[in-house]
C-alpha cells in the first residue's frame, strides 16, 4: 500500500489482508472495498467475489505491527453456489 506525501508516493508499512486484491490480474475489480464500519476513524476493509467474502478490521500500526494491523471480523467464508 501507498500513500501520497509533499515527498510524493512513500511505501506504507502494511499490505491489504491476505488473499484480498484491488484488482485482478486482468485488472478488473476484484470485490474489495474501504469504509468505516466500526466507526474508529479509520478504513477497514470488506472483500466479496465469486468465490469467498469476509470483513477486516484495521487495528494499529503502533499497537500490533505492520503483520498484524488488520484483525477479520468473523470467519472467511466461501461462497457456496446451490
Amino acid at each position: 500500500m501507498f500513500a501520497y506525501r509533499s515527498s510524493g508516493w512513500q511505501r506504507l508499512p502494511f499490505r491489504l489482508p491476505e488473499g484480498t486484491t484491488i484488482v485482478d490480474a486482468e485488472g478488473r475489480d476484484a470485490g474489495l472495498r474501504f469504509v468505516d464500519f466500526d466507526e474508529d476513524g479509520r478504513a477497514d476493509v470488506i472483500f466479496s467475489n465469486a468465490q469467498r467474502y469476509a470483513a477486516y478490521a484495521f487495528s494499529s500500526l503502533t499497537e500490533v505491527g505492520p503483520e498484524n494491523c488488520w484483525l477479520r471480523n468473523g470467519p472467511a467464508k466461501a461462497r457456496v453456489c446451490r
